[in-house]
C-alpha cells in the first residue's frame, strides 16, 4: 500500500484550494457538547498564553488525519473528520462574531478583516473562481453548508432550522457552544480588555493545531485503512463498522444511492423514538434474527453470518430497513397503524408495553409481526402471545414495580428460534406455547396479595397512565365492549371531586383508583364539580360498559365517600386479577 505521512498544521491544510470530503460510509458528526466539544475548547484555551501582550498561541497536536486522494483538489477524509468538522464550526463562530462586532466597534474594519481571514479556511475558490466549501459531507448535504459554513449575520438567533436529525442537533449545539463561549469571554473573561486580540489568538491557535497528515493514492484501500484504524472499536461503534462494510460493497450511486437512502431512512425511523439509538436497535435486531452476540462481538459476527456479496448485502439492508419501520410501530404504537377492529388488541398490547417502557420484548415482537405478515402464524396466536407478554409486564412493572424480570435473554432466544424455524407452522406455535408457559410460571411467583394491595393504592397523581390502561383492559377483557375505547380518547373523572372532600381525609383517598372513572372527554367536561347524583345522570350517557355497570350498581346510593371508594377499588382489583389469571389459564 502506497502512502505518504508528514506533519502539518491546520493552516497548511485549510489554506489550500482543496475540498475535503467526508465519504458516505463514514459515521455522522458525533461529538457531544458536554464531552468532546467542552474538552476541545479547554484544550485550545490551555495552549494560549493570556499573560503576555499580545496573546500568544503555540503548536498543539490533535492526532492524525488520514485521507484518500481522489484528485489534486479533492481528498476523502478516512480518519479525523470529527476534528476537522469541529475546527470548521469553531471558525464559523469566529467569522460571525467578527461580522457582528464589525458593525458596532470603532475599529469595525479590523473586525471585518479578521472575519475575512477566518472565512478563507471555510470557503475556497475553484479554477473558475466559483466558491466551494473546503469541508463537505456526503451524509449532510444541507445543514452543514447552509447553517454552519455559509457566512450569515445573526446566525445564533435563527430558530427556524431543522434540528430533527440527530447530526443536525449536534452540529447546531457545537456551533452555539463556541459562539456563546467566545461571546462570554469577550464580556467577562480573557477577551474583556482586548476583544479583537482575543479573537485573533483563537484563530491563530486553531491554525497551529498539528496533525500527522497521511495520504493514500489508492481509493480502494480506504476501506482497509478505515477498518484497521477502528477494528478494535476504540473510535467507532460496531454500527459504524457495519455501515462501512455495507457501503464498501453497495457502492453504486446510479440511478440512485440505495445504500445511502436506506441508511438515512433507518436512522430517521429509530431517531423518531425517544431515548433510542441506532446502536441499540441494531443490537436487538441482530440478537433477534442471527446469533447471540455481545456488543463487542457483533461486527465480527456480522462478517461471519452475512455473506459478503452485493446480493446478500442488499437483502440484509432491505430487511434492516423494513425491520426499522416495524420497530418504530412497536416502540411508538399508533392507532392509525392498527385501524382494523380485529387488530385493536395488538395496538392495546403494544401501548401497554410502551407506557411501561418495556424494551426487552421488542426483538421477539419484531419477529412475530414479520411472521404474521408472512402468514406463518395466525392473527389469533399473535394477539394471544402479545396479550400475555403485555399483561405479564403490566403486572410486573406497572402494578407491583418489581425489579428486572430476567426475560431479556429469553425473549431474544425465543425470537431466534422462531425466526429460524424451517418446518411447518406448528413448530412456531409450539415455541410460542413454551414461552407462554414460562411467563405463566413467572407470574405465579408474584403474590396475589401484593398485586391487590398495590392496585388499590394506585393514584391519579403518579399512576395516571397505569389507571387508564387498567380501565381500558377491563372494558376490553371483562366487560367485552367492542367499541373504540382507547387511552387516546379517554379521560379520568373524580367521582367525588376535591372541593367536596373535607378535612384530612382529602389526602387519603381523593386520587385513588376507587374514586376514578373513565369517560369520554365530552361527558367529562360536563361533570365539573357536580354532586354525585348529578354526575350519575351524566354517566348514563356513556357507552362504556364499565361506566354503565357503575351506574347500575350505585344508582340508588345516597352519595359517595371514602368507604365506597375503597370498596370499589377492591372490586376493581379483583376483576382485574381474575381477568389476568383467566388469560393465563390459571383459574
Amino acid at each position: 500500500m502506497n502512502f505518504n505521512a508528514e506533519p502539518k498544521i491546520i493552516q497548511d491544510i485549510l489554506s489550500l484550494e482543496r475540498e475535503y470530503v467526508v465519504p458516505r460510509y463514514q459515521r455522522e458528526y458525533s461529538w457531544e457538547e458536554e464531552e468532546q466539544i467542552q474538552e476541545f475548547w479547554e484544550d485550545i484555551n490551555e495552549q494560549i498564553d493570556y499573560e503576555c501582550t499580545p496573546f500568544k498561541a503555540k503548536e498543539y497536536f490533535i492526532g492524525s488525519l488520514v485521507l484518500i486522494k481522489d484528485t489534486d483538489s479533492k481528498y476523502y477524509i478516512i480518519d479525523g473528520q470529527q476534528r476537522i468538522t469541529t475546527i470548521t464550526i469553531f471558525l464559523s463562530a469566529l467569522v460571525n462574531i467578527g461580522d457582528e462586532l464589525a458593525k458596532t466597534a470603532q475599529n469595525g474594519k479590523e473586525y471585518e478583516k479578521f472575519s475575512n481571514t477566518c472565512y478563507r479556511y471555510i470557503e475556497g475558490k475553484d479554477t473558475n473562481d466559483d466558491p466551494f466549501f473546503k469541508l463537505k459531507s456526503e451524509n449532510n448535504s444541507e445543514f452543514l453548508p447552509n447553517e454552519i459554513q455559509f457566512r450569515k449575520k445573526n446566525k445564533a438567533s435563527k430558530n427556524s432550522i431543522d434540528l430533527s436529525p440527530l447530526e443536525n442537533k449536534r452540529l447546531n449545539k457545537a456551533y452555539n457552544f463556541f459562539y456563546n463561549k467566545i461571546k462570554d469571554e469577550i464580556v467577562n473573561g480573557n477577551g474583556k480588555n482586548d476583544p479583537l486580540g482575543f479573537l485573533q489568538v483563537l484563530r491563530e491557535q486553531l491554525k497551529l493545531c498539528e496533525t500527522i497528515y497521511i495520504t493514500v493514492d489508492n481509493k480502494k484501500d480506504s476501506q482497509k485503512i478505515f477498518q484497521t484504524l477502528n477494528a478494535k472499536g476504540k473510535n467507532l461503534e460496531y454500527i459504524d463498522l457495519i455501515k462501512n462494510e455495507l457501503f464498501s460493497v453497495l457502492d453504486s450511486t446510479h440511478p440512485s444511492d440505495f445504500a445511502k437512502e436506506s441508511w438515512i431512512s433507518i436512522k430517521e425511523n429509530i431517531q423518531s423514538i425517544k431515548n433510542e439509538t441506532l446502536t441499540y436497535f441494531f443490537y436487538q435486531y441482530w440478537n433477534a434474527k442471527y446469533k447471540r452476540a455481545s456488543e463487542s462481538d457483533i461486527y465480527g459476527s456480522f462478517l461471519d453470518e452475512v455473506e459478503c456479496s452485493e446480493e446478500k448485502y442488499n437483502e440484509f439492508l432491505l430487511d434492516l430497513l423494513n425491520s426499522s419501520q416495524q420497530y418504530l410501530k412497536i416502540a411508538l404504537p399508533n392507532k392509525e397503524d392498527w385501524k382494523n377492529l380485529e387488530h385493536k388488541e395488538i395496538y392495546e398490547s403494544l401501548k401497554k408495553l410502551e407506557v411501561f417502557n418495556i424494551k426487552i420484548a421488542r426483538p421477539l415482537i419484531l419477529v412475530l409481526l414479520q411472521l404474521w405478515k408472512n402468514k406463518r402464524i395466525s392473527l389469533k396466536n399473535l394477539k394471544d402471545i402479545l396479550n400475555k407478554i403485555s399483561i405479564f409486564h403490566f403486572i410486573h412493572s406497572g402494578i407491583t414495580s418489581s425489579p428486572k424480570s430476567g426475560l431479556e435473554r429469553s425473549y431474544a432466544t425465543y425470537a431466534r428460534r422462531i425466526y429460524k424455524c424451517t418446518g411447518d407452522n406448528k413448530e412456531i406455535v409450539t415455541i410460542i406455547r413454551e414461552l407462554e408457559a414460562k411467563l405463566k410460571e413467572k407470574l405465579k411467583l408474584i403474590p396475589e396479595s401484593l398485586v391487590l394491595d398495590k392496585f388499590t393504592k394506585l393514584s391519579f397523581l403518579k399512576d395516571k397512565e397505569t389507571i387508564n390502561l387498567i380501565f381500558m383492559h377491563l372494558e376490553m377483557f371483562v366487560y367485552r365492549n367492542t367499541g373504540e375505547l382507547s387511552i387516546n380518547n379517554m379521560s379520568l373523572e373524580h367521582i367525588t371531586p376535591q372541593s367536596q372532600i373535607k378535612g384530612s381525609a382529602k389526602k387519603a383517598w381523593e386520587h385513588r383508583i376507587g374514586n376514578l372513572i373513565p369517560l369520554g372527554p365530552e361527558i367529562n367536561s360536563k361533570c365539573d364539580s357536580k354532586s354525585f347524583k348529578a354526575k350519575l345522570k351524566l354517566f348514563e350517557e356513556s357507552e362504556l360498559e364499565i361506566v354503565r355497570d357503575f351506574v347500575s350498581k350505585y344508582r340508588n346510593s345516597a352519595g359517595w365517600d371514602q368507604k365506597s371508594s375503597e370498596k370499589r377499588a377492591k372490586e376493581l382489583a379483583s376483576q382485574f386479577y381474575n381477568s389476568i389469571i383467566t388469560a393465563f389459564g390459571m383459574k
